[in-house]
């Protein structure tokens, strides 16, 4: 599951990651993906599980390069 977010939320922060802890319970890959420049890295990695499952798209411009890179990411199974 890629989740594409600033992860900025004012609440329910608990709840988020509580879902992203139980899809990966269940044996789903959660990726995070950054979008702009004030992002939350630190809950989207949480929500990830790892930090190297967190993607920055710190512009719009970069978000197709970095959409290409998480696939490749889950085509060879990392």
């Amino acid at each position: 599951m890629i989740l594409i977010s600033d992860g900025r939320q004012s609440e329910g922060q608990a709840e988020t990651l509580a879902v992203a802890a139980a899809l990966r319970g269940v044996g789903a890959v959660v990726y995070t993906l950054g979008l702009g420049a004030d992002v939350d890295r630190t809950l989207l990695e949480a929500v990830a599980g790892d930090p190297a499952r967190y993607l920055p798209a710190p512009r719009a411009g970069d978000l197709a390069a970095v959409l290409r890179a998480a696939g490749d990411r889950l085509l060879c199974g990392r």
